[in-house]
């Protein structure tokens, strides 16, 4: 299995809703005990076990946009199947507090979905991170960089919490995961 993060790298993109799927790596990296393995490949990589699986965690160490090639190397190198990719993401069309799951399908303008898509193809699992707010009336792209408020971010931190102490069920039943997620949200 491998969960990858998308964000950009950097200082300056840290906490800014683009960077969702790569707050929601870091916590899955502390919760579970996943060791460095390197930096090769296009990617910071981490090993470690979810729900008795062992499971790959990389962050792009490239800009967004390029996020793809690293994924294909690691794919390739590993040789993981397209299915058992799940890739964590920042979603403009999905409201804060709300995530959807979902495999294969279109890039949604968002040009890491679509590096990856070009590089290994579209039938990769999505965990799709709502950052939509209904008091910014930003265009996406100005909207996507910017930091959390620190409303919103307790926000961001409520749904990695529940994801965190949940993913073993996203392997398992995702049904399950998706209604317990939404009953602790309750």
């Amino acid at each position: 299995m491998l969960i990858c993060g998308l964000g950009n790298v950097g200082e300056k993109y840290q906490q800014t809703k683009h960077n969702f799927g790569f707050m929601l790596i870091d916590r899955l990296i502390q919760n579970y005990n996943f060791q460095y393995k390197s930096s090769n490949l296009g990617a910071e990589l981490f090993q470690g076990e979810i729900a008795n699986r062992k499971t790959l965690i990389c962050k792009p160490t490239n800009f967004m946009n390029n996020s793809g090639p690293c994924v294909a190397k690691i794919k390739n190198f590993f040789k993981i199947e397209i299915s058992d990719i799940l890739v964590c993401h920042d979603d403009f069309d999905i409201e804060l507090g709300k995530i959807k799951i979902k495999t294969g399908g279109g890039d949604g303008g968002h040009n890491g979905l679509k590096s990856i898509d070009q590089s290994i193809g579209k039938n990769y699992q999505r965990l799709r991170l709502g950052i939509k707010s209904e008091n910014d009336n930003l265009k996406a792209m100005d909207y996507v960089l910017k930091k959390f408020s620190n409303i919103q971010m307790t926000e961001a931190e409520i749904v990695i919490d529940k994801i965190s102490s949940n993913i073993s069920l996203l392997f398992e039943d995702r049904e399950k995961f998706l209604n317990d997620f939404f009953r602790i949200a309750g």
